[in-house]
């Protein structure tokens, strides 16, 4: 079984060969890597790209009209988190690798989000103060 979300036609196609020997995915940012340290003879392999994901949220906000109302995030291709299921038995062996790569581009990412967002909150928050100051002074 072959799930892909988002993307594009082009995407697909190199989903398709990837998944029949082939296609360059195994080979890109690091998956063959990712891909030794899953699970013996695995029977689910997955692979999630955090930044095609990230994109592909700005496409459908800007195809709505919407995309000027989120946060500027623009994150950089980096390793997808990569996760494996083989089963033996009774038994299940699942490993979930998240590359460090990764999380230090989710955190230099957001961080300042975040913070962006924290000061838009303390700057409302002082107006409301003031103007309620104001108004006990009538």
């Amino acid at each position: 079984m072959l799930v892909t979300f988002g993307g594009s036609k082009a995407f697909l196609a190199e989903t398709i060969k990837a998944a029949t020997n082939g296609g360059t995915i195994p080979t890109s940012m690091g998956v063959a890597d990712l891909l030794k340290e899953l699970p013996f003879k695995p029977s689910v392999v997955g692979l999630f790209n955090l930044t095609n994901l990230v994109k592909v949220v700005f496409n459908a906000a800007n195809a709505m009209g919407v995309g000027a109302m989120l946060p500027p995030i623009a994150m950089e291709d980096q390793p997808p988190v990569v996760f494996g299921t083989s089963i033996e038995g009774s038994g299940a062996h699942l490993v979930t690798i998240v590359p460090n790569a990764l999380v230090k581009e989710v955190v230099r990412t957001v961080v300042p989000v975040v913070q962006m967002m924290i000061k838009m909150q303390q700057q409302m928050l002082e107006e409301q103060f003031r103007q309620e100051q104001g108004e006990e002074d009538f």
